[in-house]
């Protein structure tokens, strides 16, 4: 009996393995599926659909209202709120890390700086990455990039309050737009956190990059190719990271520069 329930277990275990066995699956039958999915009718009604929300400025006002709603949500991560973007209450790693996760989502540069702890390249990779999504969100939406965005507003809920009056609608859209939780983006508080110019950027970040000595001269280098300081690289950044120890180095390359342009 001992033998034949051992048997008997031998057979189960073949089977489970038979169950486990991995399932071959035609690749070629799996494209034809989906190009016939992406050909059918309704993709092509799911594509005219969104060709005319983006016709009529509908993709744009989703775009931002789901910036503003993921920077409202990396605020709340850390305790700030959503008004003005103040110090978070919790100082936990996991708050922190999600509203850097949030703020890199909406390119709010509020949100994650809150995980750099000081680091120059996380912050450096923070306000450019910053910067660059406030200038394709001003370029999508046809606006100055140091401008705010427009309120974003449900047209039903703002004719219902204002009674179908022009003045009074007016007067609706002045008081929603006095909200700081009234959703737009950028919100005046996310402008006013990230530096303008790559410049800028640089200059907000020196005295990370004056922490330590060699690394600060690295930095330099970085700087003048960033802002294609391709001179001042040569003739200064370089030189005086090669040869920290000859103080004119930078002076008198640069002398021998000029005497040659002048030649």
């Amino acid at each position: 009996r001992g033998a034949g329930a051992g048997g008997g277990g031998d057979d189960d275990m073949e089977t489970e393995e038979g169950a486990a066995s991995v399932v071959v699956v035609d690749e070629g039958a799996l494209a034809a599926a989906v190009k016939a999915s992406a050909d059918g009718d309704a993709a092509a009604a799911e594509d005219e659909e969104v060709a005319a929300e983006c016709e009529h400025g509908g993709g744009v006002a989703k775009r931002a209202l789901w910036k503003w709603a993921c920077s409202m949500t990396a605020m709340q991560c850390c305790g700030g709120g959503g008004g003005g973007g103040g110090e978070p209450s919790s100082t936990s790693a996991l708050a922190r890390y999600e509203a850097a996760v949030y703020g890199a989502f909406a390119g709010d540069v509020r949100g994650m700086l809150r995980a750099c702890d000081g680091d120059y390249d996380a912050s450096a990779f923070a306000y450019f990455r910053s910067l660059l999504d406030l200038r394709v969100d001003a370029a999508v939406a046809g606006r100055d990039p140091r401008a705010q965005g427009e309120v974003i507003l449900d047209e039903d809920d703002a004719l219902a309050a204002a009674a179908g009056d022009e003045a009074s609608l007016g007067e609706a859209f002045a008081a929603v737009s006095a909200d700081a939780l009234t959703p737009r983006w950028p919100t005046p508080d996310a402008l006013a956190a990230i530096p303008p110019t790559a410049e800028a950027i640089l200059d907000a970040l020196r005295p990370l990059s004056e922490l330590r000595g060699a690394v600060g001269d690295q930095r330099d280098v970085q700087r003048c190719l960033i802002l294609g300081r391709t001179r001042e690289l040569v003739t200064d950044a370089i030189t005086r990271w090669i040869f920290p120890d000859e103080k004119d180095v930078g002076d008198r390359t640069g002398d021998g520069a000029d005497a040659d342009a002048d030649a």
